[in-house]
């Protein structure tokens, strides 16, 4: 990453050295005091920036003598006639591969220029809320974090997680982006970014309808607008837009009490929670999870894994799934089409015959009339699974009648089957024709009639 553009220092600062070689305890800066580091800087404790004071990085190296996650931290906090300020030019940070959270709170501001994480792993995780504002350039970060009415600018940065909420405002231009998530009431506009793990999106209690979406560069696409997007009075939508942006994979989460139909999709992970009702048309996903009372319907789809918790439950038609795994009382119900066709003795499709599907215990498990072809499709359940085992429902009987005339089979509800029923009586060729030459008659009839009613006399 590179830019010609780097914050310029005017500030009246004061130096801080450690003792020893190792500056032992928190450092803590208060009031207006504006503390400059410089080179080396090995500290055994955190570093906490309070009221107006300012803490500035200038082509250092600050290193943490931590020896597990999240031993110490340097945070912003409680301002008093102004804010903690954070400034850096060309500096990084050592956190001895550990991770460190640099936490804002309470109105904390940055403008960070080349800040890099020592080590191959990034281990630097940036938490800003409470009205602070960020502004990162030309960094590398772990973890980004805005929320509670936070604002953070990314330009020229990677970082390998960014997870947006509350109603904070993100922007990211010419970045690297891992993971990205934004829920809830948070905006997130990219702008010539690429998201190179997943975009995650999270909506409650909406409507929507997803369709044809695949991983690719974006000219603009917004979520609200582009699926459609209405909430209920306690739902919410994230705004988030890609404009002239890479994305290499999708993944949703809905919640509340949602409703969603997705279609012609290729996408990362779909989930359903709470009492969501998700229905997927020709979608390709590399994992489903569903959770609470959801229901998630796939129709002609499939996916490589499938994570089922709590009462969920879903319904499989024609779809597959290489490695289902299920959790409480949740359930697959695998279900196929069942295609029926109904004919005379003389192979003539019978069109309004009633079609009935029994289950093996006589229940009828549903009833359609054929069409004018002399077919009728059934989805019937072909077996269930859950975490005690695969149940099969058994055989179907399938009965057809037209009139007085009557045939039956059994069918298992696998593997789309099509089956012909054959009743023994022949359709009479004229039976049409005799209708419609009747109808015609009548309508003749009556005009004629009206006619002559018109007639002057």
């Amino acid at each position: 990453m590179s830019s010609d553009f780097a914050p310029t220092l005017n500030l009246n600062v004061q130096s801080v050295r450690a003792v020893d070689g190792v500056y032992e305890g928190d450092l803590i800066l208060s009031g207006n005091n504006v503390t400059l580091i410089e080179g080396r800087f090995d500290i055994n404790g955190s570093i906490i920036v309070e009221e107006n004071a300012t803490l500035v990085l200038r082509n250092a190296l600050l290193n943490f003598t931590q020896t597990a996650d999240y031993q110490f931290n340097i945070t912003f906090r409680n301002p008093v006639n102004g804010n903690p300020r954070f400034v850096v030019e060309n500096s990084t940070i050592n956190t001895n591969d550990f991770y460190l959270r640099i936490h804002f709170d309470d109105n904390g501001s940055a403008d960070i220029y080349m800040l890099e994480s020592y080590g191959y792993y990034w281990r630097i995780n940036l938490v800003a809320r409470d009205d602070s504002v960020l502004n990162v350039l030309n960094s590398t970060l772990n973890f980004v974090y805005p929320g509670y009415h936070a604002t953070v600018n990314l330009t020229y940065c990677a970082v390998y997680t960014l997870h947006a909420m509350s109603d904070s405002y993100t922007s990211i231009s010419n970045s690297e982006i891992g993971i990205l998530s934004v829920r809830e009431h948070a905006t997130v506009e990219m702008l010539s970014s690429h998201i190179y793990s997943y975009a995650y999106i999270y909506a409650q209690s909406v409507n929507c309808s997803i369709s044809e979406l695949e991983p690719g560069l974006f000219d603009y696409w917004n979520f609200e607008q582009n699926c459609s997007v209405l909430a209920a009075p306690s739902g919410w939508i994230p705004n988030f837009t890609v404009t002239n942006t890479l994305v290499d994979k999708w993944a949703f989460y809905f919640q509340g009490k949602t409703n969603t139909t997705i279609s012609d999709s290729l996408l990362f992970l779909v989930c359903a929670a709470d009492s969501s009702v998700v229905s997927m048309f020709a979608v390709e996903t590399s994992s489903v999870q569903t959770y609470g009372n959801s229901i998630l319907y796939a129709y002609n789809s499939s996916t490589s894994s499938a994570y089922l918790y709590h009462n969920s439950q879903v319904w499989a038609i024609n779809s597959t799934c290489s490695a289902p795994y299920y959790y409480n009382q949740a359930c697959v119900y695998g279900c196929s089409y069942v295609s029926v066709q109904v004919l005379d003795i003389a192979s003539t499709p019978v069109p309004n015959a009633n079609v009935t599907a029994v289950y093996s215990n006589s229940t009828v498990a549903d009833s359609k009339l054929t069409d004018e072809t002399g077919w009728v499709k059934f989805i019937l359940i072909g077996g269930i699974s859950n975490a005690t085992g695969d149940y099969s429902r058994g055989n179907y009987t399938i009965v057809g009648t037209y009139g007085y005339y009557s045939a039956n089979t059994t069918v298992e509800a696998y593997t789309n089957p099509q089956i012909t029923l054959t009743l023994d009586f022949i359709i009479p060729e004229f039976q049409t024709v005799t209708l419609t030459l009747l109808f015609t008659l009548a309508t003749l009839t009556s005009w004629l009639l009206h006619k002559k009613q018109k007639k002057p006399q």
